[in-house]
């Protein structure tokens, strides 16, 4: 028998003491509550029952009540893959709660108000496996409490306790029972006792639980101080503090776990104030000063610094400019990097056919060994003609030239800590170009575990961009947010200029059809130096056409057509997308909508082609009773790559509230492929619950 390893905080604990303990919290608050109930003095609500007719009480109930509920999770998972076999697991799960409320005052509304609620959890939970079985009987209790005191007066502070069992979902299926406790109060300092507005606030939070894919062991300490003020018409500042240390030991069951320990001290600043007779000023500022520590091992500490002021004038209706200055500054690993960037523009309109925008900027970036320094012009003009005829017309233009000053003594730029969505098995692009491959480390939010490179995630190349890309069968969670270090090569020492010019055009005929084409080049030029990677010329045709249509009933059509010719000097490509769009609405009652997808790309010096082919239908039915139904079904192929992928997925909802009772029913089923790695997924999820 194989008993899956409950993640844990701090010594290990007694199984038998914990559950008595638990037992014995859930106990005192379950008699707490209902003494309160049974010893409430009768008044109407608003504390006028502690008048001459009513004696003052210590603790006065001015409403409770409850529900009962049933909660069903059937979790079922099999993998295949090339060289380790077939491997499944299974989790049913069974959740019974009853839970009391109750809220009220004690003395006087206006001195105190308290609000309490908690009952019993019955869990019974059993897991299949590969690698064995067990099953398990639990007897859990949530409990939450909050106090608040001189809610009324200008100095009102609050406690508070919880102690809960929530549902944590991991991916778009998964998800497992987890034990979390919190305690934490709050105090605030209002106008006219202070000056400006000020709020404390200070918490502990405590996570822990393991389901199929994650274990979960947080611990989280907040302390918080906001100081805030408005002032005149619309004006105000605040300033925030906030420092938290972070324990966590989280991450997949399959891999080692790093525990980890940060501390993290920011301060947030921002502000809004509107000058003029008309009003017509308006200046926007924000900064963060963020210090983080981390004591694990192959971690280091890091800080960061941003500044951003935003002033736009409005000097006619039809005219305005705009001013802005963007400051950031991060170190870690004794290297640093700065970036300034400022823009100063103008945007206006000329009747109802003109549109006109125009700004100068500059940005220099420096770091350990690199300097760049890019300053130039911008420009942009659109015409519309509404009445053509037979439908309307639209002009636009824009003009661009930069000088690009790099200096660069270094063959690589560190980047740390970049954050990415891995959501699906389709490649992410990384932020910089030309990233030696080498250096890239990923790793989880909470840093306490690596993913490695072939097993959890693979790199695609084309042409200056690198891409990550998750691997079905590996450790990384659909849709996981993951840290990504790494090193790019700046492209050494070289001056050079670049002239860009856009056209574009597009028509609406019989209001139903639009044709469009956009033609775009840059060009660069080389003033002295030699750089180390290519400069990238790019020229661009497009053109393509959309179609919208009503049809009888509310029906509607529609769709695009679109090619795309890029020739430029480092990855050329060519791409033809389609879409299209079909809704069914039934008054009242029913929706349907479907749509198509097919996009197909051609990289001319990369094997990582697209050939991508997507259908999803939705269908939303309401019914009598006050039954909701939605059923959605989507089916996503891509094998223009090197590493062919499929997805299908259906999901059913059913929702359904008579009088107090409430049912609902979620069924979902996934079954993908990448390579020669497979996935399954099936998912049930059922509750009924019944307030009282």
């Amino acid at each position: 028998m194989h008993d899956r390893p409950q993640a844990k905080t701090g010594a290990e604990r007694q199984p038998g003491r914990r559950a008595w303990r638990c037992a014995a919290r859930g106990a005192v608050g379950c008699a707490w509550l209902t003494l309160s109930v049974g010893t409430a003095v009768a008044g109407d609500g608003n504390g006028n029952g502690n008048g001459h007719s009513t004696p003052i009480a210590a603790l006065r109930v001015i409403d409770f009540g409850g529900f009962a509920s049933a909660r069903y999770l059937m979790d079922e998972e099999s993998r295949g893959a090339p060289g380790s076999g077939a491997s499944f697991q299974t989790l049913a799960s069974l959740e019974e709660e009853l839970q009391l409320w109750a809220r009220g005052y004690a003395y006087h509304p206006n001195l105190a108000t308290w609000q309490a609620e908690g009952g019993p959890v019955l869990v019974q939970q059993t897991y299949d496996s590969s690698a064995g079985a067990n099953r398990k009987n639990d007897v859990l209790f949530n409990f939450a409490a909050r106090m608040d005191f001189l809610e009324k007066k200008a100095y009102p502070f609050a406690v508070y306790f919880r102690r809960g069992h929530p549902t944590l979902s991991t991916t778009l299926t998964g998800s497992f029972l987890t034990e979390t406790t919190g305690y934490g109060a709050s105090a605030s300092l209002l106008e006219p006792v202070a000056p400006v507005q000020v709020e404390v606030d200070a918490s502990h939070d405590e996570t822990t639980g393991a389901g199929l894919d994650r274990r979960i062991d947080d611990t989280l300490d907040i302390a918080s101080i906001r100081f805030s003020k408005s002032y005149r018409k619309g004006d105000w500042v605040r300033l925030d503090h906030t420092r938290t240390r972070q324990e966590s030991a989280s991450g997949s069951p399959n891999l080692p776990v790093l525990q980890s320990l940060t501390r993290t001290d920011s301060t947030d600043f921002a502000a809004e104030n509107v000058f003029g007779e008309r009003r017509q000023l308006t200046l926007r500022q924000q900064g963060n000063l963020l210090d983080q520590t981390l004591e694990n091992p192959g971690m280091t500490d890091f800080s960061y610094a941003t500044y951003m002021a935003d002033l736009r004038a409005q000097h006619r209706p039809d005219f305005a400019t705009f001013y802005r200055y963007d400051y950031r500054n991060s170190s870690r690993d004794n290297q640093g990097s700065r970036l300034d960037a400022v823009v100063a523009g103008l945007n206006g309109v000329r009747g109802e056919t003109v549109g006109y925008s125009a700004d100068s900027h500059a940005t220099r970036e420096r770091s350990e060994g690199f300097r760049r320094t890019i300053g130039g012009a911008r420009a942009t003009a659109n015409y519309t003609l509404a009445d053509w005829g037979f439908g309307s017309l639209s002009l636009g233009g824009s003009w661009n030239a930069d000088r690009t000053d790099q200096q660069s003594t270094v063959n690589q730029v560190s980047v740390f800590g970049e954050q990415v969505v891995l959501a699906g098995t389709a490649p992410v692009t990384l932020r910089n170009p030309y990233i030696v491959t080498s250096t890239v480390v990923v790793r989880n939010l909470t840093q306490t575990q690596v993913y490695a490179e072939g097993l959890d995630y693979r790199l695609v190349t084309v042409g200056s961009d690198v891409s990550i890309q998750r691997l079905l069968g590996g450790n990384i969670l659909d849709g996981e947010t993951v840290r990504v270090d790494y090193d790019y090569e700046p492209g050494g020492t070289v001056t050079y200029d670049s002239m860009g010019q856009s056209y574009s055009v597009s028509t609406t005929l019989l209001r139903h059809l639009t044709v469009f084409a956009r033609y775009q080049d840059l060009r660069n030029s080389i003033i002295s130096g030699r750089p180390t990677q290519p400069l990238n010329d790019v020229r661009l045709y497009e053109m393509g056409a959309t179609f919208e249509h009503p049809l009888w009933h509310s029906f509607n059509i529609g769709g695009e057509v679109r090619h795309t010719n890029q020739d430029e000097d480092i990855a050329p490509y060519v791409r033809d997308s389609y879409s299209a769009y079909l809704d069914a609405p039934v008054p009242g009652t029913t929706s349907f909508r479907l749509t198509a997808y097919s996009e197909k790309v051609d990289n001319a010096r990369s094997a990582e082609d697209v050939d991508l082919v997507r259908f999803a239908v939705h269908v939303q039915v309401r019914t009598w009773g006050r039954i909701s139904c939605a059923l959605d079904a989507d089916y996503e192929q891509d094998t223009g790559g090197t590493l062919e992928r499929r997805r299908r997925s259906q999901t059913l909802g059913l929702d359904w509230n008579y009088r107090r009772v409430r049912f609902g029913l979620r069924a979902q089923h996934f079954d993908e492929s990448q390579g020669d790695t497979t996935r399954e997924d099936s998912t049930v999820r059922a509750f009924i619950a019944r307030d009282f």
